[in-house]
């Protein structure tokens, strides 16, 4: 395990240098900082550090920031940018946190053609962030939204994938709140 966490630090240093090496207009920059920002937070999930999750998601934002509308991995960088902040709400219950996750997931969803097999991962992930709101809020609002969501997230998954199960799993207890 010390190993992988040595590599990961090492991928985060090298790419900390590429992003700082990479001049602002550059058409990659978005790319190293997305992927900087991703390293951050699987430095994150494995130590728990707030720090990286906190970097992550600025680094994240820079991506986001930097990306032209129409760019076909804006909803990439969006959805990562939502999952660290519903990290970070997860972590420390900040209402803001969760709202602007939704937000930028939202964005995703919509930034992605009907046909990206990812499509139904990201409705997942928005359906979870609408239910945690939910949870927090009790807005019933919030949980039809989040039904509507992951019944699309699970008409999008076909039938013999692996995560079929989850999705499901996930409308069920949606459907039970």
């Amino acid at each position: 395990m010390q190993g992988s966490m040595d590599d990961l630090s090492r991928t985060i240093d090298v790419l900390e240098k590429a992003v700082q090496a990479t001049p602002e207009d550059h058409p990659d920059l978005p790319m190293w900082l997305n992927n900087l920002g991703s390293s951050l937070r699987d430095r994150y999930l494995r130590q728990e550090n707030m720090e990286d999750l906190s970097r992550a998601i600025d680094v994240q934002e820079k991506a986001v920031q930097a990306t032209p509308e129409h760019h076909p991995n804006l909803a990439k960088w969006l959805n990562n940018l939502g999952i660290s902040l519903g990290d970070q709400y997860l972590r420390q219950g900040s209402l803001e946190d969760l709202s602007r996750a939704i937000d930028v997931q939202e964005k995703a969803v919509q930034a992605i053609p009907e046909d990206h097999p990812n499509l139904p991962i990201w409705l997942n992930n928005l359906g979870n962030s609408l239910r945690y709101q939910y949870l927090r809020q009790g807005s019933m609002e919030d949980l039809s939204r989040a039904i509507d969501v992951q019944e699309k997230a699970v008409q999008a998954t076909p039938e013999d994938h692996p995560a079929l199960s989850v999705r499901l799993n996930n409308l069920g207890n949606y459907l039970r709140d």
